[in-house]
């Protein structure tokens, strides 16, 4: 998996826009640690194509606020049902993440209701110390 040091969703090399760059790397995180498929891309009529009607989540749109989470079973189908997730596995982005890791718990609540997680560390565990 490669993501540059400056990532934009616009491809601009100048400089990252807010939240571009870990919202990429949640991404892109997704399909390395979680075996997790794009929600974005569907197949019809035998051809790859943008999903319409996107699933919301971090694997559709991983640069709207409110897409931050992976996708729960509840509210899944029917308007996720033509994503590549839901083609390849039958499963929602919490159905597959559990079927690999068993221990983990999904969201008992709809995408919508589901409750923000935390926006900072509450210990500071990286320290960066310049070399020069």
């Amino acid at each position: 998996m490669r993501l540059g040091a400056v990532w934009n969703r616009y491809g601009d090399t100048k400089g990252n826009l807010g939240e571009d760059w870990p919202r990429a790397l949640t991404h892109e995180l997704g399909h390395y640690l979680f075996y997790l498929d794009d929600n974005y891309l569907g197949v019809k009529d035998g051809v790859l194509t943008q999903v319409n009607k996107l699933a919301p989540g971090a694997m559709s749109n991983p640069y709207r606020g409110d897409y931050g989470k992976f996708h729960p079973s509840l509210d899944w189908l029917p308007n996720c049902g033509n994503t590549l997730s839901n083609l390849a596995t039958r499963r929602a982005d919490w159905s597959t993440i559990t079927t690999f890791y068993p221990w983990l718990h999904a969201p008992t609540t709809d995408f919508a209701h589901v409750e923000p997680g935390p926006s900072s560390l509450p210990l500071d565990v990286t320290e960066i110390v310049p070399i020069p």
